[in-house]
């Protein structure tokens, strides 16, 4: 019986362990397309720790941008977020993903100034979404609880942060959702 135990347990560390130096040993230079984020909209002089920063992509008109068909690990595995640096990955929650329209993405910025510059990349195949884009990382101890409320075809109301506080609606389309400042609301 301990044998089976300790032979979990090392399973468990082994998958941990190979997940976060995949996560770190990402030749984050191998993604093809490459965006720059500013946010222009922060204006003050304090600096926002750890902030969970909205980022939605669309495709532009001109075709220079960003563009769904660049993606090489579809859905949206090959997406990341990076510092100014290029180097220090940034976690990140995909909210929604519309191949016809806005996606909506948080990041977690580590230090949000008026100067601060991230980057998009994406055009990467054979890569997955981290683990990190699923498991709360994005919103620290300070949030009790995320609801995007954009789970139309489900009575659940999904919590994005570590804490699972998942809600439940009345029947699938009650309360009913409609647009709000940031997508469903």
């Amino acid at each position: 019986m301990s044998k089976i135990i300790r032979l979990r347990t090392l399973c468990l560390f082994l998958v941990f362990f190979v997940t976060t130096c995949t996560f770190a040993n990402e030749d984050l230079s191998l993604w093809e397309k490459r965006l720059p984020i500013t946010f222009s909209g922060y204006t003050k002089n304090e600096t926002l720790i750890d902030f969970p920063a909205l980022i939605v992509l669309e495709e532009t008109d001109a075709g220079a941008g960003f563009k769904y068909s660049d993606f090489l690990s579809p859905p949206d595995g090959d997406l990341r977020f990076v510092a100014d640096d290029s180097e220090t990955q940034l976690e990140f929650e995909v909210e929604t993903w519309d191949t016809s329209g806005k996606s909506y993405v948080w990041v977690k910025v580590p230090e949000l100034t008026k100067d601060t510059k991230i980057y998009a990349l994406w055009g990467k195949a054979g890569v997955v979404l981290p683990s990190f884009t699923t498991d709360g990382s994005v919103w620290d101890e300070n949030y009790l609880g995320v609801w995007h409320m954009n789970n139309a075809t489900d009575t659940k109301v999904a919590d994005s942060t570590a804490n699972l506080f998942h809600g439940t609606k009345k029947a699938v389309d009650s309360p009913k959702e409609v647009e709000g400042v940031i997508g469903k609301g």
